[in-house]
């Protein structure tokens, strides 16, 4: 019953929710650092600019702090430039660990506003669509040119930390959506920033939070998301 009257309530759609909607819309385009990450900011100051490496760095001080909430650049200070150091080639050596077994399937995206057929992007297991598009190493040109294009829609404000929904994305198929569960699980932050998205669904999440696993981009069917109509249309 707690779990209806929540997605009640989510998916409740009045007039104070769409005035909130659009109160948050108008500041966010009136300051630009209001969702910006100084801990990825501050890695990309030290040389660490693979969004790859950002995250393991800051899922593995995560783990050491025995905590789930965003890591800040006041917590990579406290590490010290060396210990960060450290930290990059461990987590360099498991991707490339993770590379020699990796493989690639196809993924459908729908773009909004458009009669042409779903892009094909080839992507790795392992990888999100955040990571994707934000990715210095991808493994050919059609790759890099598929995350220019997905970088046109999903703006990804806060760089991944889940501090906004501009990377906000539908699947079509639940079953999809279901084993981007089984991947990685709703959490409450996640669902906070998508109460405030336009266009939410029962399968909706955040980009940053669907991490395609082997078994994902191995089904018979392949994995579709659906772009919402709303996203970004600062650029349109």
């Amino acid at each position: 019953n707690n779990k209806n009257n929540n997605n009640n309530n989510r998916y409740a759609s009045t007039n104070n929710d769409n005035n909130k909607k659009n109160d948050i819309k108008n500041d966010n385009k009136n300051d630009n650092d209001i969702t910006k990450d100084d801990a990825n900011e501050y890695l990309s100051q030290l040389g660490y600019n693979d969004a790859m490496i950002q995250r393991g760095i800051k899922e593995a001080l995560r783990s050491i702090h025995g905590s789930t909430k965003n890591i800040t650049r006041a917590h990579l200070e406290s590490f010290g430039i060396n210990g960060i150091k450290a930290l990059s080639l461990s987590v360099a050596l498991e991707l490339e660990k993770e590379a020699k077994d990796a493989i690639e399937g196809t993924v459908l995206v729908h773009l909004p506003r458009t009669t042409q057929p779903p892009m094909e992007i080839q992507i790795r297991n392992g990888q999100s669509i955040y990571t994707f598009i934000t990715s210095n190493s991808h493994r050919n040109q059609e790759a890099s040119a598929a995350a220019f294009v997905l970088k046109e829609y999903l703006d990804c404000s806060c760089q991944g930390t889940m501090a906004c929904s501009t990377c906000h994305v539908i699947f079509p198929h639940k079953t999809h959506y279901q084993a981007s569960l089984e991947r990685c699980p709703l959490t409450e932050e996640e669902e906070d920033m998508l109460d405030l998205a336009y266009d939410v669904t029962e399968t909706s999440r955040l980009g940053c939070r669907v991490f395609f696993s082997k078994d994902m981009l191995l089904q018979d069917h392949k994995i579709e998301i659906i772009i919402p109509n709303h996203v970004n249309t600062n650029i349109w």
